[in-house]
């Protein structure tokens, strides 16, 4: 980084929300959300991004806030996408500072809500090890033959 800092990074989030407005570069984008200081700016940053591929890098990033983890999976749209997170996805971050279940469940909560792969749902309601990720399935089955 040179003398000056992007205006994305500046504590003021206000500006640093509308310097993010202003960009359309995916890498630029994918840089905002691995370094901005204030969760909204990633956040935002995450919204833009489009390609399914580097929002999935991002999920499974150790090094971004957990807030932009879970715009990352509320933005993928790509149903494999979605179905490796729900029934792959392992936190990164492995200390002791947060409730480690409660984030792994979490993350996959999300995808599983926006998954329409029945037998993927149905693998995961039978067989995953955790009980909330299991009664979630078998939610989102009901779901979904409800709605057809």
């Amino acid at each position: 980084m040179g003398l000056f800092k992007p205006i994305w990074m500046m504590k003021n989030s206000k500006l640093a929300l509308k310097a993010v407005e202003r960009i359309t570069d995916e890498v630029e984008l994918e840089r905002i959300v691995k370094e901005a200081p204030d969760y909204r700016v990633c956040c935002a940053a995450v919204r833009k991004i489009k390609n399914q591929e580097t929002l999935q890098k991002l999920v499974y990033n150790r090094y971004i806030e957990r807030t932009a983890v879970s715009e990352a999976v509320n933005t993928i749209t790509d149903q494999n996408i979605l179905c490796d997170i729900a029934k792959n996805y392992d936190p990164p971050y492995k200390d002791h500072t947060f409730n480690y279940n409660y984030s792994y469940d979490y993350v996959r909560e999300l995808a599983i809500l926006k998954i329409n792969d029945v037998e993927l749902l149905k693998w995961l309601a039978k067989n995953d090890k955790y009980r909330t990720i299991r009664e979630l399935s078998e939610r989102r089955l009901d779901e979904i033959s409800k709605a057809t």
